[in-house]
């Protein structure tokens, strides 16, 4: 679901991940699963690593949550990030928690907005600093732009393009940005539209199907990109699971089922007729049984 999270990061090493702790939800209230779904990022032919998204909706609090989990793993580079954020139903940000690891260096972003301002604490390499910027009415975090491109009245459309203002999560500044909607076309054999979205001056791809579910990033000024997967461990074979990180972040391990690709899955396997049944012949058929001598 990441439109621009995943990509930016991978262009450069000086992004970092230190553990913390999750930070429980306010509400008790069973949430709506809007995406769950695990992405396979690869680097020319190369599977380099993998992404880890969940979205939710609080009806009762009304409330958007956001938790994404990257981790890459090259001979140069050992990269591992999180995301962690919150807005009210008008997609208007309520907090965000970032965190990053590369080699030994960290970075931790703590953010919370109240009246039309955005206060942060950023802690890189163990110093500490203090941010305040102003947010104007409409800004967004980033993550969430798929969904508010969703509740607009024309919702997602091809051929339309949607300018916002953004938090760039990973250093805490306001962004503007564009999104251009492209004609839908077919993205490893399934619908969805092509969107370019211009960030931080930077343009990347992103295939979106109409439920908002993303299927697939790419970047055009190099050769990264992310395909969703149905199976989570299609996205993270030979690179490490680290399942404590994950359980704080999510509060269990995203089983990664909550999308297109899972469902088709699992719609194909129940069409597939069960092994040594005839199909159209009820069962019984075709059993010779041998009458029993009588005795003598």
């Amino acid at each position: 679901m990441v439109l621009k999270i995943i990509l930016p990061l991978l262009l450069s090493s000086q992004f970092a991940f230190a553990k913390k702790a999750a930070v429980p939800e306010a509400s008790k209230e069973t949430p709506q699963v809007l995406f769950e779904g695990y992405s396979k990022i690869i680097l020319k032919d190369a599977h380099i690593g993998y992404s880890i998204a969940r979205y939710e909706y609080f009806p009762n609090s009304k409330k958007f949550t956001a938790r994404t989990f990257l981790k890459i793993k090259t001979p140069a580079i050992d990269v591992t990030e999180s995301l962690r954020a919150s807005a009210d139903q008008n997609f208007a940000p309520l907090t965000y928690e970032y965190t990053s690891l590369s080699g030994k260096d960290s970075k931790i972003i703590d953010a919370n907005f109240s009246k039309g301002s955005m206060t942060a604490k950023v802690t890189e390499n163990k110093k500490t600093k203090s941010v305040v910027n102003k947010i104007e009415s409409g800004t967004l975090l980033s993550t969430f732009l798929i969904y508010l491109i969703l509740k607009n009245p024309a919702g997602l459309t091809a051929q339309t393009k949607y300018d916002y203002k953004a938090v760039a999560e990973e250093d805490a500044t306001i962004e503007k940005g564009s999104a251009e909607v492209g004609k839908e076309e077919k993205f490893e054999g399934l619908s969805a539209y092509k969107i370019k979205n211009l960030f931080k001056k930077a343009t990347y791809v992103n295939y979106v199907n109409s439920q908002g579910e993303v299927l697939g990033t790419s970047s055009e000024s190099n050769a990264i990109t992310s395909v969703l997967v149905a199976d989570a461990s299609d996205a993270t074979k030979g690179i490490s699971v680290p399942t404590g990180i994950l359980k704080d972040l999510f509060g269990d391990i995203p089983k990664g089922e909550e999308n297109i690709l899972f469902r088709t899955k699992k719609a194909v396997e129940a069409m597939k007729p069960t092994p040594g049944k005839k199909e159209g012949v009820p069962q019984g058929d075709g059993i010779e049984v041998k009458a029993k001598k009588d005795e003598k």
